[in-house]
């Protein structure tokens, strides 16, 4: 018979991209399955950072697959559980914009993912918007933000989408067009001049005298 022990669960997603912050959290129960609220927690990420809590933050820097670790430990009783989490590179672009206050900012995600946008932010000039917890994009789509909610007042092309811990994740890029420029020649081509013979030609011979030549002009 095994002894009693204790044991924890980490809820970790399956699936993020790098650069965002990703929310671990991890409960403990007791010998008798009563919550530990007072449980320490230990966490390894897998990428060689390290947090402690119940409910921590982390933002993996590269894609891959990693596996995660957690350890509760309550008093003289431990107990340790595992999850793995595979990390993308972000796929998202800011795909149009308009200005002005009935403008907007248009988040295109494409992933093949929906993407949490929770604690991300819109930047433009000196003003921000956050977005709020539950704010999710689905994949392969693309979703238009109305400066008449986020306050935000685009001028010119100064937009940009930040991570939660405020770095740039991809700032929206203007691009013009080039006309298509029809080259007319410096000088018409020249034109076929088509001559007439005024009439027959008679061929020389060795007889033809020049009154004869004279009358067939």
């Amino acid at each position: 018979v095994l002894p009693p022990q204790i044991t924890t669960r980490a809820k970790v997603p399956l699936r993020s991209v790098a650069g965002a912050d990703i929310v671990f959290e991890a409960t403990a129960i007791g010998l008798k399955k009563e919550m530990l609220p007072n449980a320490r927690f230990i966490w390894s990420f897998g990428d060689g950072a390290t947090a402690e809590g119940k409910k921590v933050l982390h933002a993996y820097h590269l894609p891959a697959s990693y596996v995660v670790l957690v350890e509760a430990s309550s008093g003289e009783w431990s107990a340790t559980d595992r999850a793995d989490i595979t990390i993308a590179p972000p796929q998202i672009l800011l795909s149009r914009i308009q200005t002005g206050v009935d403008g907007f900012i248009e988040v295109k995600n494409n992933g093949t993912d929906d993407l949490d946008l929770s604690r991300w932010f819109l930047k433009s000039g000196s003003a921000f918007f956050s977005f709020p917890n539950g704010t999710l994009l689905k994949r392969e789509s693309a979703v238009p933000f109305a400066s008449v909610i986020t306050k935000l007042v685009v001028v010119g092309t100064d937009a940009a989408l930040l991570y939660p811990n405020g770095t740039e994740a991809v700032k929206y890029l203007f691009s013009i067009q080039p006309e298509e420029v029809k080259i007319e020649p410096a000088f018409p081509p020249p034109q076929e001049i088509k001559v007439e013979p005024r009439g027959e030609v008679q061929p020389l011979t060795a007889t033809t005298s020049a009154s004869e030549l004279l009358a067939s002009v």
